[in-house]
């Protein structure tokens, strides 16, 4: 989630995308050229709805919204105090510039403190958000707040021109016990929905990996993200497929090997995970040290790429069994010209 942002209760939310599979959701344009892909324009609306009621937990979907990344949002609880809540860390992608949010209301009417989370979010098929979660909600707690649906910089990548569905998986838990109470995707549907024809990103670089419905494409090796610290980090994009029925969970092993020189390191992925049918754009983070350690010092000096992708059954890695969730792995090398 994005620093700064006050909650008083934790939100989330986790949606069933629409089509990077054989199935009949919209995708992008694959016969645009960059300058023909429009820049995404919020114009879709949602009906406010009530998109979860069970357990004592009420999450009502209000309306979707553009943000500038500045904000840092308070929530109210019934009594209209301003209350904050506790903060998780934020994955590499929310920590600025604009972002598409779906505006909610939260409100616990239960006896125990309850947190929400959603993961792998998705705009029309395609997952432009790993995982939000803001605070928790005590009981009698209850106001407005928002979750992001994603960078506007990776809706405009994904040639995403405006919302036809959002979906992502949802995930009630105990906060005190971690007990999962409840976990189930969630779809919405916009007015948009049936003027909307959005086709799969098409990826034009080289298909890495192409077994058990798993599909991995070298996408670009142009996009910079910015640490906390302001130090510029390489991050070579992948096109991934999840053409399987799995809810998957996308990691990289430590077997990272740059211009022939192994370094035992844990990269990080900025979309991690995946619901049947959904596609998305996933960078590899290669931080300074890792960088300097191989003797790169940027993107021209980068000759050669390997490593392994780890592909887990999410469900299985929920329940803490991380060994027996490994589905498959996949051997990824890569020579830059």
């Amino acid at each position: 989630m994005r620093k700064g942002k006050l909650l008083l209760c934790a939100l989330a939310i986790s949606l069933l995308a629409a089509g990077c599979g054989d199935q009949s959701e919209p995708a992008v344009d694959s016969e645009k050229t960059p300058s023909e892909q429009a820049e995404f324009k919020l114009n879709a609306k949602i009906e406010e709805q009530t998109i979860y009621d069970q357990d004592g937990f009420v999450l009502k979907a209000l309306s979707l919204d553009v943000k500038d990344g500045s904000d840092a949002l308070a929530a109210t609880d019934t009594s209209g105090e301003e209350s904050a809540a506790a903060l998780t860390d934020a994955p590499p992608e929310n920590n600025s510039g604009p972002y598409l949010a779906l505006n909610i209301y939260e409100e616990n009417r239960g006896d125990r403190t309850l947190t929400a989370k959603y993961y792998a979010v998705a705009v029309n098929g395609i997952t432009v958000h790993n995982y939000d979660a803001v605070g928790w909600c005590e009981p009698g707690c209850g106001g407005e707040s928002h979750f992001i649906l994603g960078d506007l910089d990776l809706l405009n990548a994904a040639n995403i021109e405006d919302v036809a569905e959002i979906s992502f998986q949802f995930y009630l838990s105990d906060a005190d016990t971690w007990e999962i109470v409840d976990s189930r995707i969630i779809t919405i549907k916009t007015d948009r929905f049936d003027s909307i024809q959005q086709e799969k990103p098409t990826a034009t670089g080289d298909v890495l990996y192409a077994e058990n419905d798993i599909k991995i494409m070298a996408a670009s090796f142009d996009q910079k993200a910015v640490s906390e610290d302001g130090s510029a980090t390489l991050v070579p994009r992948f096109f991934v497929e999840n053409n399987s029925d799995r809810y998957i969970d996308l990691s990289v092993d430590s077997d990272l090997v740059l211009n022939g020189v192994g370094l035992f390191r844990y990269p990080t992925l900025s979309i991690n995970y995946l619901l049947p049918g959904n596609c998305a754009y996933t960078d590899l983070y290669l931080d300074d040290d890792t960088l300097a350690e191989a003797g790169i010092s940027g993107e021209k000096d980068l000759q050669s790429l390997a490593f392994t992708f780890i592909v887990s059954d999410k469900y299985v890695s929920d329940t803490l069994d991380l060994e027996d969730a490994v589905l498959y792995k996949a051997p990824i090398s890569i020579d830059y010209p």
